[in-house]
């Protein structure tokens, strides 16, 4: 298991809500189920005025390149009408944000093990339970869960958005 070790020390705000993308061509088994949490993630940053940023995984360098960059940020722009910053890298934003919010990644794991405040939500595990993340066993907990909807996104979301970050 390689960490990246990039994790930058926090700084002021750029964002409220980080999420990070595991964008991959729409051919792929996910695809609708991202569309759904991405729309339903934004639904929640527009009902709390909120400032949403997008951590692209085609700017990652630890990805195998599944997608341009070009094609990921229309996919955001089509669906969410966002189109973020293309300069800054995924540990950039995420030292800007209060909470990152992400599917199952990995970054999401290093960020939590650097005391980020990190909301999970696999919905990949509704199709696949083989994707449910091995230190969550619960299908819900305090700052996870499996679930696609709004209600129970907008608990988890709130939970760890109110936490301090020294909790």
């Amino acid at each position: 298991v390689k960490s990246n070790c990039n994790v930058l020390e926090r700084t002021i705000n750029l964002y409220d809500i980080l999420f990070i993308s595991q964008y991959r061509d729409p051919a792929g088994g996910y695809f609708d189920f991202w569309t759904q949490l991405v729309v339903l993630i934004n639904e929640y940053v527009v009902n709390n005025k909120m400032k949403l940023g997008i951590a692209y995984n085609s700017k990652r360098t630890d990805k195998d390149r599944k997608a341009k960059i070009e094609v990921e940020v229309e996919y955001f722009k089509r669906n969410i009408n966002l189109i973020d910053d293309i300069e800054l890298n995924s540990y950039e934003k995420a030292a800007k944000s209060e909470v990152v919010v992400c599917i199952d990644s990995n970054l999401g794991i290093e960020l939590l093990s650097h005391g980020y405040k990190v909301v999970f939500i696999n919905v990949t595990e509704a199709i696949h339970t083989e994707k449910r993340l091995p230190h969550f066993s619960e299908p819900r907990g305090y700052f996870w869960t499996t679930a696609m909807e709004y209600d129970e996104i907008s608990r988890v979301i709130n939970n760890v958005y109110e936490m301090s970050r020294s909790e």
